[in-house]
């Protein structure tokens, strides 16, 4: 079901000034996400690492970010036509925040991501955006093996 959308968000790059915002965001959405499907010590592990700070170093050059109300509500990384991360604040979804995201990645280029197979609010998005599945892998997440499907956008949007 459609919220209200009345609440002036605006999309715009990421920059130094917003890292704190994000990394808030990141880990809170990546808790979310994974606490319920690996075992504590792979989250005990990644707060320990900090991988939202290294996500942060490698990929905040080629965020971009939703705003309302000067706070970080959503935020994509993409680079290389592919997408690194996909998030937005619990409080927010269901108001095409996530598609208004994936839409202007698709128009720098992004046409491929990978998603953990058992994130399925985040691949029926991705379908529903018109994403296909490609093929399923494996990824090393602490020595937990996490089971991934990589999905290729079919948009007209991506060269």
């Amino acid at each position: 079901m459609m919220q209200n959308t009345d609440f002036g968000c605006q999309f715009r790059p990421a920059d130094c000034k917003d890292r704190t915002s994000l990394h808030e965001l990141l880990h809170a959405c990546w808790i979310e996400i994974y606490s319920p499907h690996v075992p504590a010590v792979v989250i005990e592990r990644f707060k320990a690492d900090d991988l939202v700070e290294r996500h942060l170093d490698a990929f905040l050059s080629c965020t971009e970010i939703a705003v309302v109300n000067g706070d970080v509500i959503g935020s994509i990384s993409h680079c290389f036509g592919a997408v690194h991360g996909l998030f937005v604040r619990e409080d927010f979804r269901g108001n095409r925040i996530g598609s208004s995201l994936l839409f202007n990645a698709e128009l720098d280029g992004a046409c491929i991501l990978d998603v953990a197979v058992f994130n399925r609010n985040a691949t029926r998005f991705y379908e529903r955006c018109g994403w296909k599945l490609c093929c399923y892998f494996e990824e090393d997440v602490y020595s937990h093996r996490v089971q991934m499907i990589s999905m290729r956008s079919l948009s007209s949007r991506v060269a």
